[in-house]
């Protein structure tokens, strides 16, 4: 059995053309909306990066975690980050883990 999470959601590379975003332009995931033609083309460009971001953090969030004791700041701000990565990957998920 493998450990591999499957994800619920359409997996990238998304494109866009600044009104859709999606696998493909017919097989589009989300309508983009915006107060103007260069917000929507932001926004557009922001949720067809969400796969590529997605795996990133999920990548991060899969190296392993030192146990951390003493004066060691730096890498005390890595845990903090690495919550910060989980969250984020938690609400990409719908909440769940």
């Amino acid at each position: 059995m493998s450990n591999e999470r499957k994800e619920r959601f359409t997996p990238g590379p998304w494109i866009t053309d600044g009104k859709f975003a999606g696998n493909t332009l017919e097989d589009y995931v989300a309508m983009v909306v915006g107060d103007s033609k260069e917000e929507r083309i932001a926004n557009a460009a922001l949720i067809a990066s969400a796969p590529e971001m997605y795996a990133l953090l999920a990548e991060i969030d899969g190296l392993p975690v030192a146990d951390v004791s003493g004066p060691m700041k730096d890498v005390l701000a890595c845990v903090d980050f690495r919550g910060r990565v989980n969250a984020a990957l938690k609400k990409a998920r719908g909440g769940h883990e």
